[in-house]
């Protein structure tokens, strides 16, 4: 995804000296972090992470996805306790190491009358913390997965659904559109909700 994203050209399509190109920009900007059992947990992430500032002078670490941490909760620990701990612990890692942390987590199953509605903070798995302990928060959203024929809709939304601090910006939204041979959403204006059509019983007490 990343060779697509920098030679903008499929995979398929990229040749070997794109590729080596490619490749050397990655090398340049990003380290992977990957546990020799592919068992991460945050403790092991975020020692590996501080090794990365202060070695390679990294500023950016992305948890992608948060759900593929192994969870260390001590016994008789409620899940929302341990969601407080670990967001502390990260917090603690971006002010000591003056490092920007970006944590991609999914929603809990939407149930019922939630379903099809665009998530909260508070609907990611496992706590609430996920609202009321973090900086800024943004939810991108599909309304559509496939359109009537069953052609993929590639339209999507960006909640800004929180930000702490007014230099950081304010709740808004975005229309985006998603280029999957680029591997990148490229902005779009809004889709207004298509109104539900009226019925009889509508009017009716």
């Amino acid at each position: 995804m990343l060779r697509q994203h920098y030679i903008r050209k499929p995979e398929i399509a990229i040749s070997d000296s794109e590729r080596a190109q490619a490749d050397a920009w990655i090398d340049q900007h990003y380290l992977f972090l990957i546990h020799p059992e592919r068992r991460p947990d945050l403790t092991w992430t975020l020692d590996m992470a501080s090794t990365a500032v202060k070695r390679h002078g990294a500023r950016v670490l992305v948890v992608d996805p948060w759900n593929r941490l192994e969870a260390a909760r001590e016994k008789g620990e409620t899940e929302t306790d341990y969601i407080g701990s670990c967001l502390r612990s990260i917090y603690n890692f971006a002010q000591d190491f003056n490092c920007h942390v970006q944590i991609i987590a999914h929603p809990s199953k939407m149930e019922n009358v939630r379903r099809g509605h665009i998530p909260d903070l508070e609907d990611i798995a496992g706590s609430k913390h996920w609202d009321n302990m973090v900086d800024q928060g943004f939810v991108v959203h599909r309304p559509q997965m496939f359109d009537e024929k069953g052609d993929r809709v590639t339209y999507a939304e960006l909640h800004y659904k929180k930000t702490r601090f007014d230099e950081l910006g304010y709740p808004t939204k975005f229309g985006l559109d998603y280029d999957p041979i680029m591997c990148r959403f490229g902005s779009v204006m809004l889709q207004q909700k298509k109104s539900k059509p009226k019925t009889a019983l509508d009017d009716q007490d």
